[in-house]
């Protein structure tokens, strides 16, 4: 089965071109012997036809020609055959070659496959680290916006939380002082005149109150 390359460089076409030389260097000396079989056959045949015809002493003369032909023949096949020899030895020779070239092709077209994954997995990452990138880059603002608004709230949540405390500690004053004014009532000891001082000093706690609380609320 023939193997079908993606590519071959200028020395392996040549190696490939000199295997086919071989191989056609081989069929043409293998249809010469049988060119030569076919000669030698025929000219055998007429030699007996020949013979057949003619008178022993020509027959003797045509057998000695015939002998001298043949050892003739016998050497231009034996040369043949010694040609053909070595024509199959360089033409194993070339093939044992072409062999090692396809395997090492093979050796090396799967390297570069290798080669390739690893490239596009490299492409692939650099195009994600690239993608996260852009994304960290377009989160940044909104990741900057989402911390100035954290700390807007933490600064207005503690504010809120020290009106809260300052409302609380507000609150139990008033009562102390509502307590107070009760427990000086019921017992009729204060004069007029404190009374209006606590009334006023509930009143401008009460005032104070309402204005934590309007703090409170804006928070």
């Amino acid at each position: 089965m023939d193997t079908v390359l993606p590519y071959m460089d200028a020395a392996e076409i040549a190696q490939c071109v000199h295997t086919t030389e071989f191989e056609l260097e081989f069929e043409r000396s293998r249809r010469e012997i049988e060119r030569l079989y076919e000669v030698e056959r025929a000219r055998r045949l007429r030699l007996q036809v020949m013979l057949l015809e003619h008178g022993k002493e020509e027959m003797q003369e045509q057998a000695e020609s015939g002998e001298d032909e043949q050892h003739h023949l016998q050497q231009a096949n034996e040369s043949l055959r010694a040609r053909l020899a070595e024509v199959e030895a360089d033409l194993q020779r070339a093939q044992m070659e072409l062999r090692a070239c396809l395997r090492e092709l093979e050796s090396l077209k799967t390297e570069n496959n290798a080669l390739n994954a690893a490239s596009n997995d490299a492409r692939k990452l650099l195009a994600e680290k690239l993608a996260l990138s852009t994304e960290l880059n377009t989160l940044k603002p909104e990741l900057e916006h989402l911390r100035a608004q954290n700390a807007a709230y933490q600064k207005t949540l503690s504010e809120k939380l020290a009106l809260e405390r300052q409302l609380s500690s507000v609150q139990v004053e008033l009562e102390t002082e509502k307590r107070t004014v009760q427990r000086l009532k019921a017992q009729e000891k204060s004069s007029n005149h404190e009374d209006t001082e606590l009334m006023a000093e509930v009143k401008s706690l009460r005032k104070e109150l309402a204005e934590i609380q309007r703090h409170a609320q804006k928070a």
